[in-house]
């Protein structure tokens, strides 16, 4: 709760005097998938990440008319360190990755440049008009209901996969 909600905290109330000096700005989050969904055995992160988001949409509202606007990234599994060490705890870590990759429809565990554009993004002129949303950047993580191995039964297609 420190280093996540914390550290974002006071990192933002720090930064926010600086933007308003210069007319306004822009706050970019990084959340996770979890900010709206949960993992088991993983309540503090989860609450964490969730608050985070929260703070994301008190920012945008309290701010706005500051000209400050602030928005929410949230992952789905990234290829970082802190992804592979959690893999590598694992009794079977390489079962554990597929898993992972198969959880996002694309498939795939996601790269960091992958977030890094969608910040970008959101701290551009284009999302000029963006404040207070939460983006999700997790390769369709979210969109299956019952999740992947539900959707794999092939019920209710549209077309042939």
């Amino acid at each position: 709760m420190r280093v996540h909600v914390d550290g974002c905290f006071y990192a933002v109330r720090s930064a926010l005097p600086h933007m308003l000096a210069v007319g306004g700005g822009s706050v970019v989050i990084v959340g996770s998938v979890q900010s709206v969904a949960a993992v088991g055995a993983s309540a503090v992160y989860v609450t964490a990440k969730h608050a985070l988001l929260g703070l994301t949409r008190s920012i945008a509202l309290d701010f706005a008319s500051r000209n400050v606007r602030a928005n929410c990234v949230m992952p789905g599994a990234i290829d970082t360190p802190m992804l592979r060490g959690s893999f590598a705890l694992a009794a079977n870590p390489e079962a554990v990755q597929e898993g992972s990759a198969r959880a996002h429809p694309l498939g795939r565990i996601g790269r960091p440049e992958e977030v890094a554009r969608a910040i970008a993004f959101l701290a551009s002129d284009w999302a000029s008009f963006i404040t207070g949303a939460a983006l999700t950047v997790d390769g369709g993580m979210l969109v299956p209901a019952g999740g992947m191995g539900f959707q794999e039964g092939g019920t209710g297609s549209i077309g042939p996969r």
